[in-house]
Parts: C-alpha cells; sequence; structure tokens
C-alpha cells in the first residue's frame, strides 16, 4: 500500500511540475508580446487576473470539497433489477 502511495505521489509531482513548466512557459511568451506590442499589457493583466481567480477558487473549493463532511450519510446505492423481481 505504501508503495502505491509513492508512486502516486511521484505522478503527481510530475504532473505539478509539467502544469508548472507550462505555465512560465505561456508566460514568458505572454512578457515577449506585451514588449512587441505595449498595447497588449492590459490583455495580459486581464489574463493573468482571470488566471489568479480561477487559481483561487480552484484551491479553495477544491480543498474544501476533497474531503467529505464527517456529517453527512452515504446515499444508498440503487438496487439491481434482479433483486426487484416477484418470484
Amino acid at each position: 500500500m505504501a508503495r502505491d502511495d509513492s508512486q502516486k505521489t511521484q505522478q503527481d509531482m510530475a504532473t505539478l511540475t509539467a502544469m508548472m513548466v507550462l505555465g512560465l512557459i505561456a508566460a514568458a511568451l505572454l512578457f515577449l508580446m506585451a514588449m512587441v506590442l505595449p498595447n497588449l499589457i492590459a490583455v495580459v493583466g486581464l489574463i493573468a487576473g482571470i488566471g489568479l481567480l480561477i487559481g483561487f477558487h480552484y484551491v479553495v473549493w477544491g480543498r474544501w470539497l476533497k474531503f467529505p463532511d464527517e456529517n453527512e450519510t452515504p446515499e444508498p446505492q440503487p438496487s439491481s433489477p434482479e433483486s426487484q423481481r416477484i418470484p
């Protein structure tokens, strides 16, 4: 079980690293575009603001929704049609 957890952690870290590198490349390209086209700085700021807002909500809601409420009871599973047949 511990081995599965360590593999999942390694996969999660690899995914996080890839996403961070992709974000840095995108930011660098946007920065270069903003240097060439000065009016693009407002668009870059808008995109960055929206990205930060999305990231904030992902972190807040993702962590909050990740853990189920302890007081919540699980929903019953629907029974199969075969168990409802009349003999």
